[in-house]
């Protein structure tokens, strides 16, 4: 009975033990910064902004491409090709959040996030700053090329859409974006895996700006409803799809397990 009760006194003492260390300090960030940790568990990962350089430069250089911009509302191809790289970058980590494969951290908004932190503390609620949580992995990438198609139907198919269309013309569209990521392990700074993502549409967008409507370029979000239900939207969700896949099936292997 002795024996049972300083068995049962040393357990009690270890679980209270490790109750009392926070989750965040059991692992610290090799290399990393005073107060910067990494949990115990999932790993940690962040998403940069997609390049957008390659998709720029194709505007630029290409005539018809700016063209067919043109003729869809869009003139500062920057900022479009811009818009590609954010919205990129937002469906990933929407795929990684859905997957719950892992811990993803916020790096767009982290003055917001320690701006919060600070008022908190100004309240009372914690005695300091929190300390930040480092990644153990970074996606990188880059849109590497959109391509836009249009073709006039021939034929009785192209009677049936001309007739649909109430005398618009019958066209088939396509829309295609490609995209390239790059998993980043921040301890060792090797490269873990490269991927790439093709996304293709048949969504017309003749009429419209890859049928978001006419009205211009403002507000053009990839999470937004309206872009997702168009030509860009759904090549890229789809791109970002097999990439997100890629990401969640080599970044939970035990190729680079937690140490």
């Amino acid at each position: 009975m002795r024996f049972a009760s300083l068995v049962l006194t040393a357990l009690t003492a270890s679980l209270l033990t490790a109750a009392a260390v926070p989750l965040a300090a059991q692992d610290t960030a090799v290399g990393a910064e005073p107060g910067t940790v990494r949990p115990a568990g999932r790993h940690t990962i962040t998403v940069m902004d997609f390049d957008y350089g390659a998709v720029s430069q194709q505007i630029a250089g290409d005539k018809g491409t700016r063209k067919r911009l043109e003729k869809m509302g869009i003139r500062d191809g920057d900022a479009f090709a811009s818009a590609l790289g954010t919205g990129a970058a937002s469906l990933i980590v929407e795929q990684l959040l859905a997957s719950d494969a892992f811990r993803v951290l916020e790096r767009k908004q982290l003055a917001a996030v320690e701006y919060e932190q600070s008022l908190r503390t100004q309240a009372g609620e914690t005695a300091a700053r929190a300390p930040r949580t480092a990644a153990r992995y970074i996606v990188t990438g880059a849109i590497t090329r959109v391509g836009f198609e249009e073709k006039k139907l021939g034929g009785a198919a192209g009677t049936a859409a001309s007739f649909a269309l109430s005398g618009l013309g019958a066209k088939k569209s396509r829309t295609e974006v490609h995209l390239t990521a790059r998993l980043v392990d921040t301890e060792t700074g090797d490269i873990v895996a490269s991927f790439t993502g093709q996304g293709e549409s048949g969504k017309g967008w003749g009429l419209t700006i890859f049928g978001i409507g006419s009205g211009g370029f403002g507000g053009f979000e990839a999470g937004s409803s309206n872009i997702r239900e168009s030509a860009i939207g759904e090549a890229m969700e789809e791109a970002v799809a097999k990439v997100a896949q890629r990401i969640v099936e080599v970044g939970t292997r035990e190729v680079a397990p937690w140490r």
